[in-house]
């Protein structure tokens, strides 16, 4: 009888067992024989433990992109004051010195640098998971103070 499922059979108390979950069934039965009423199983905490873990992974590497795109803003504040011009892209300031590697953000993209008005304003992003520019989950670290 195992292999046939339990549709069709009816237990001593009249119950009929769940096809999917034996436990439902033997769960009913017992109360059944008992009378008094199953209770409901608890809802499950692993789907909220998920998210939560998950919202955290997500706020550390914001906020680990948004300090090493300020370091890359030092860098490339002290590279201004050094060549007189603002850098190309990340990998000049590895190849004169001014950081010691070319860092990646978090999600394995490189940081943008981009310089206006002649060094007076330096942004530095991270294009956030999406590797998209101009999305939500960008990480924009600037200064007009320079």
């Amino acid at each position: 009888m195992r292999g046939a499922g339990s549709a069709g059979r009816v237990l001593r108390s009249g119950v009929v067992p769940h096809r999917r979950s034996p436990l439902l069934g033997v769960a009913l039965a017992t109360a059944a024989c008992t009378g008094s009423k199953p209770e409901p199983p608890a809802p499950s905490p692993v789907p909220v433990i998920a998210v939560a873990v998950i919202d955290e992974l997500q706020q550390a590497r914001g906020e680990t992109a948004k300090n090493e795109a300020r370091a890359v803003l030092s860098a490339v504040q002290l590279y201004i004051l050094t060549e007189a011009k603002c850098p190309a892209d990340v990998d000049a300031l590895a190849s004169t010195g001014k950081i010691a590697k070319v860092p990646v953000d978090p999600w394995g993209h490189g940081y943008v640098v981009e310089c206006t008005s002649g060094g007076a304003s330096v942004v530095v992003l991270s294009m956030g998971g999406d590797g998209r520019r101009g999305t939500a989950d960008d990480i924009v670290v600037e200064t007009r103070e320079f």
